[in-house]
């Protein structure tokens, strides 16, 4: 059986800044999505058609990353 050494402290401040980085994509994403959801409001038709099928294609994508 193989010996696998953590140091937990080097693993806990790598845990805290992917959580930090997390926390930076989530608030970037949701900026990005309230100024396309704004240019939606002036899209007609097929335009606003294909925007909400990609917005509903990124979000999925989203809760599998």
């Amino acid at each position: 059986m193989a010996l696998v050494q953590i140091d937990t402290e080097d693993l806990m401040a790598k845990s805290q800044a992917v959580e930090g980085s997390i926390g930076r994509l989530q608030s970037e994403v949701n900026a990005m999505e309230a100024n396309l959801r704004q240019l939606q409001d002036t899209w007609r038709g097929q335009a606003s058609n294909n925007f909400q099928t990609i917005l509903t294609e990124w979000r999925a994508t989203q809760a599998r990353v």
